[in-house]
Order: structure tokens, then C-alpha cells, then sequence
């Protein structure tokens, strides 16, 4: 969930309410909503569920946390928040959480302004455009080192783009992408990495390193090293201009 930036320096606290369902074992005291940068994946917040016991099963509980935020603006893509369970821990069950709120200070009120909503934030990014052309978007599996081609709409030299795909592949492997151009071997911009929260999804933000070839610009989706393939699926692929993550689906519902 992309959220705003605050302000270095100064201290917040960030609040959710969740409810495990009745019946839910497991990992519930490792539950964490983190606020944090990217790249470098610095947690500038984070509210767990650790004093959760088997006890609170059931009912609704608030879990907070406060912190003096700071970091560095330099290289800053953009502010997310991410729900885990700690060191990839899980349940058996399931949860809600809601009302999540982040609020200048250190105590969680219910009357200071929540900074994730509007007018203090718009909390659905704008849909980036898919610049995969639409007869590239068959589902593929196979074994192979290139794992499949696709047709893409140009890219410019110099502007950032996100690249996003749900797929899987054996531990060994890495999904890697290169880009045709008009001169020369095709670019690439190295290995795509987990989406933390969602599963089987990989992604990446990248500068182009030049123009797409003029006449037949393409993607393909390599799986590195070519030593070792094994069996790999990529469902969708999403390149949207820019440095943010958009889901892969026509419009908010």
C-alpha cells in the first residue's frame, strides 16, 4: 500500500485494530504492519501483534507502535505500508485488520486527523497503463531459459518504469528481464524481487538505459542462471511508467 511521505525528524504513532477469527492458531502473536521506504526497505514504523495471546482470539485489539521517524530523502522511490507475520511465520486461520491510522505524536487518539486519509492522502494511486501490448498476455509455462517474449509499447530513454509479474519458479532460479533496442544486445535491469505481502509476485522499478528498438519493441523474461532451469509460470506481466506499483486490473472497485 503506497502511503505519504512524513516528515523526517518528527515522532508518529502507527495504529490498526484486528480481529483474529474464532478458532485461529498459529503464529498470531507475529503479526507486523510496517510503514517503510523503498528502495532500501528502511521501517520507519511498525505496530505487532506481540502481546497477542490465544486469549484475545476473537476479539477486536489495538496494536501500536511509536517511533521518531528519520531518514535520508536521498534515492527515496516512495513510502509503503506491508503486512507480514515475522520470519515468514503463519496461521491457521484468519484475521482482520482495519482502521489503520498514522498520527503525528505518540499516543494513537480518536480525534487527530488520520494522515493515510483524504485530503491528507488519496489512498488509491492512480491505475499505471499496462504497456504490454494485449496479445502478449497469454499465461506461459515452460522450462525454458527465455521464458517468453513480449510486446511492449515504446520506452524513453531516462524515464523510470515498474515492471511486475505473478509467476513461480524453482528457489534456484531469478526472473530476469531484457529489453530490445534499436543497436546492440538487449539491456536489462537486473533480477526481479518479491513483493513482500504477495505471493508469487515480483517486481522492480528501473531507469531505461536507452529507447526501445523502433520497430519491434519487446520484453523478454529470462530465468538466470541458464544452468540450472526448471519449470517456471508467468500468469500476468505489468510494465507501467513511473516508480510505483499499480495492481494489475482495469479500475478500482
Amino acid at each position: 500500500i503506497n502511503t505519504p511521505q512524513l516528515t523526517s525528524g518528527k515522532t508518529y504513532t502507527l495504529s490498526a485494530k484486528v480481529r483474529f477469527d474464532e478458532g485461529t492458531t498459529g503464529a498470531i502473536d507475529k503479526l507486523r504492519l510496517v510503514y517503510r521506504t523503498s528502495p532500501g526497505e528502511k521501517i520507519l514504523l511498525e505496530a505487532n501483534s506481540t502481546n497477542i495471546t490465544t486469549d484475545d482470539v476473537g476479539k477486536e485489539i489495538t496494536i501500536k507502535g511509536t517511533a521518531n521517524v528519520n531518514y535520508q530523502i536521498t534515492n527515496l522511490d516512495r513510502f509503503y505500508m506491508s503486512i507480514s507475520f515475522v520470519d515468514r511465520d503463519k496461521i491457521n486461520g484468519g484475521f482482520k485488520l482495519y482502521d489503520i491510522k498514522i498520527e503525528e505524536g505518540s499516543t494513537a487518539t480518536p480525534y487527530q486527523p488520520n494522515l493515510l486519509d483524504a485530503p491528507y492522502y488519496l489512498s488509491k494511486v492512480a491505475l499505471g497503463e499496462n504497456l504490454i501490448k494485449p496479445e502478449s498476455q497469454q499465461p506461459v509455462t515452460n522450462s525454458n531459459y527465455l521464458i517468453n517474449t513480449y510486446n511492449i509499447k515504446p520506452m524513453v530513454k531516462g524515464k523510470k518504469y515498474t515492471i511486475t509479474l505473478e509467476g513461480t519458479k524453482p528457489a534456484t532460479q531469478v526472473f530476469r528481464p531484457f529489453f530490445t533496442r534499436a543497436t546492440g544486445d538487449a539491456w536489462e535491469v537486473g533480477d526481479l524481487q518479491p513483493v513482500e505481502g504477495l505471493t508469487n509476485v515480483w517486481s522492480k522499478t528501473f531507469t531505461a538505459a536507452d529507447d526501445s528498438h523502433p520497430t519491434t519493441p519487446q520484453v523478454q523474461i529470462y530465468q538466470v542462471p541458464s544452468t540450472s532451469v526448471g519449470q517456471c509460470t508467468i500468469k500476468w506481466l505489468k510494465l507501467e511508467e513511473g516508480n510505483t506499483r499499480t495492481p494489475n486490473i482495469s479500475e478500482y472497485k
